[in-house]
């Protein structure tokens, strides 16, 4: 686990010393993913829903970042009527360049934060209704669209995505 930690900290500060200005995104976009868990006997989550902007932010001359803002809702069951763990989620993330263009885009990682509100769940203690998960996301970004992809194995999740800028150019 130390391993893995140590090489995903080396991995984003490599991508943070080099991204240049190249192919700098200077469009906001708006978008959609969808998610889908294997079910299985624990009834973890099978479903997530999730609309989001990434609007990107000069940092200074030569490197940028770009913020992550996502608004949504995961399920928990096959039969809706009889959930009570269902959640909305509010994500928030940065998502740093590769250093290199990519067919007139970049390649992003993303790393992302979410919180769970459970609303409707028993429980004896009120701040176990929110859960608190993390994710990485992979994108390629042009300034007029984004394709996403976002796996868990850990969790068996496979989260899909698609953006589009509205702004004309």
């Amino acid at each position: 686990m130390k391993k893995t930690i140590l090489t995903l900290l080396v991995m984003v500060g490599s991508l943070m010393s080099q991204a240049q200005l190249i192919a700098t995104p200077t469009t906001n976009i708006i978008g959609i993913e969808v998610g889908l868990n294997s079910i299985d006997d624990t009834r973890q989550e099978v479903g997530f829903l999730n609309s989001n902007v990434t609007i990107p932010q000069k940092v200074t001359d030569e490197y940028y970042i770009v913020h992550y803002v996502g608004l949504g809702y995961s399920f928990s069951s096959v039969n809706l009527e009889e959930t009570n763990d269902d959640a909305y989620v509010f994500s928030y993330g940065v998502g740093i360049p590769s250093p290199k263009d990519f067919k007139g885009g970049r390649l992003y990682l993303y790393f992302i934060n979410d919180y769970h509100y459970r609303p409707n769940i028993v429980v004896e203690d009120p701040n176990d209704r929110d859960l608190h998960k993390m994710r990485m996301r992979i994108a390629y970004r042009t300034n007029k669209f984004e394709l996403t992809v976002t796996n868990n194995p850990f969790k068996n999740w496979t989260i899909f995505g698609m953006g589009y800028s509205l702004t004309r150019k």
